[in-house]
């Protein structure tokens, strides 16, 4: 979970450093013709998003996506494991990860 989540916030950080260089450095608000009354025909980020760069506010959204898929498969997976416990007792204890058990080394 944590390579995927570093994996998921580096992509997520280019993206948005992507999105900053075409936005501030090289003027890229408008693809289209700048129509009089109407501003630009063809923008490809749109403008009236509530943050300073609208793809911060969709990297926010994608982040607390992230956090509630999380959330979610906790909440199934473990309420799965207590139904199951209560139903079938003694099932999951086949399942369960014992510490290793040392084995003996003869030193010459």
């Amino acid at each position: 979970m944590v390579r995927a989540t570093a994996i998921f916030l580096v992509i997520g950080s280019v993206l948005a450093a992507a999105s900053f260089l075409a936005r501030t450095v090289l003027h890229l608000q408008c693809f289209g013709p700048d129509l009089p009354g109407m501003s630009c025909a063809a923008q490809p980020y749109p403008d009236a998003l509530p943050a300073t760069q609208p793809v911060l506010l969709w990297l926010g959204v994608a982040v607390a996506v992230w956090i509630g898929s999380y959330l979610i498969r906790n909440l199934v997976f473990n309420s799965a494991a207590w139904v199951i416990s209560k139903m079938f007792p003694g099932y999951l204890d086949q399942f369960a990860t014992h510490p290793p058990v040392p084995s003996d080394y003869r030193l010459r």
